[in-house]
């Protein structure tokens, strides 16, 4: 902001002192002021440099804008790819990794076990969770795969 300031500023006296000038200029062309070929000739030379400085400071701008409009696009494309890689790579990790999901595991664990088999052997051989193992069983219950025998000991359902 207090660079546009000083801008607009710099601006402001530049054409003031243009048109103070081109006062001079008319009043010379006219016939009312002395003809000063020196002064036409500096003030030619100012409206010339005062011009290039606005048009060099205008392209700047724009080239500017133009420059961070490019970069956010390119770390957007950027962040869009490395999010898309990473979400690749969970995908194929899923789809190829050695371990079978957690309610076949479980499964295979009791039947297994002729005479049951308790949560806390369920613990030791899978290395889960508390929360994995009891949301586990209680959809293996839900799809009647298996029973609870007595408190934390589940078997195989018969069909």
């Amino acid at each position: 902001m207090k660079d546009l300031k000083k801008q607009f500023k710099s601006i402001a006296k530049a054409l003031q002192n243009l048109s103070d000038q081109f006062d001079e200029v008319s009043a010379v062309v006219e016939g009312k002021g002395t003809p000063k070929k020196k002064a036409a000739k500096k003030v030619a030379k100012k409206k010339i440099a005062v011009k290039k400085k606005a048009a060099k400071k205008v392209v700047k701008k724009k080239v500017a804008k133009k420059v961070t409009k490019k970069a956010a696009k390119k770390v957007t494309k950027k962040a869009a790819k490395k999010v898309t890689k990473k979400v690749a790579k969970k995908v194929t990790k899923k789809a190829t990794s050695s371990n079978p999901p957690v309610l076949e595991t479980i499964l295979d664990i009791i039947e297994k076990g002729r005479k049951g088999t308790s949560i806390a052997k369920l613990k030791e051989k899978t290395d889960f969770g508390p929360r994995q193992i009891s949301n586990a069983l209680y959809k293996l219950t839900k799809k009647n795969l298996i029973t609870q025998k007595t408190r934390g000991v589940y078997i195989k359902k018969k069909k």
